[in-house]
């Protein structure tokens, strides 16, 4: 009986801490972005369980040409001067952990000039999780060679891509890092992307009261328990 009683209180503390909701985390279309130097600002996110990133910068200038707008795209040559990084901010609120699912984007490739490469270019996107002090914690599966094997070179519609987050558990309450770096090879090589979407679990941390209210209940009915036995 005891160990009955055990479980019970077990699977009901389970119940009040584990309220999971599954879906987008962080989103945004750049619709009606604004560009400043190496910054994208006025993104209009779409949210659960964190605060907003806010602007994205990269470690370089971002491109604001007619075929990059609507877009986040790096005046950076990923062949002559070498990758870039961005990254994207995932503070998350106290009333949930988050468990990552994915993060998918339409990948772009641009000319020197801004505008969309006419001829197929090789692109690759690690992502990779650090926390808030900047500290590595997790590299996911690399992007490598986007574009090739692509059939006719469809680069001015995109090229929409996944990467899975493994389920990696990010706490509540706690800021993190997701870093999106770019690489790849050939002239004429710049790169971009829109449509960012990063999927994940969400589970419901209960209020300090909740669990005090729990813990007395179960101290009651171990008490009426003991009661009866004695």
């Amino acid at each position: 009986m005891k160990n009955k009683f055990l479980k019970v209180a077990v699977a009901g503390l389970i119940m009040l801490a584990s309220s999971a909701n599954a879906g987008i985390i962080a989103s945004t279309d750049f619709d009606n972005r604004t560009v400043a130097g190496d910054t994208a600002s006025n993104l209009d996110w779409i949210l659960d369980g964190l605060s907003s990133p806010g602007d994205l910068s990269a470690d370089y200038n971002l491109f604001d040409t007619t075929d990059s707008q609507n877009k986040f795209a790096v005046d950076r040559n990923l062949s002559n001067e070498g990758d870039w990084i961005v990254d994207i901010s995932l503070n998350l609120l106290y009333q949930n952990n988050i468990s990552l699912s994915s993060l998918t984007l339409d990948a772009y490739i641009f000319n020197n000039s801004g505008n969309f490469q006419n001829v197929q270019r090789n692109l690759d996107i690690a992502v990779s999780l650090f926390d808030s002090s900047n500290i590595f914690l997790k590299e996911f599966t690399l992007l490598d060679d986007i574009f090739a094997n692509n059939g006719a070179f469809t680069n001015v519609n995109g090229h929409n891509v996944s990467v899975d987050l493994e389920g990696y558990f990010l706490l509540a309450n706690n800021d993190y890092i997701l870093r999106l770096t770019g690489s790849g090879e050939g002239n004429g090589n710049n790169a971009g992307f829109d449509n960012l979407v990063i999927n994940g679990d969400l589970t419901s941390v209960p209020e300090p009261t909740s669990l005090a209210i729990f813990a007395l209940g179960v101290m009651g009915l171990a008490a009426r328990r003991f009661k009866k036995q004695s």
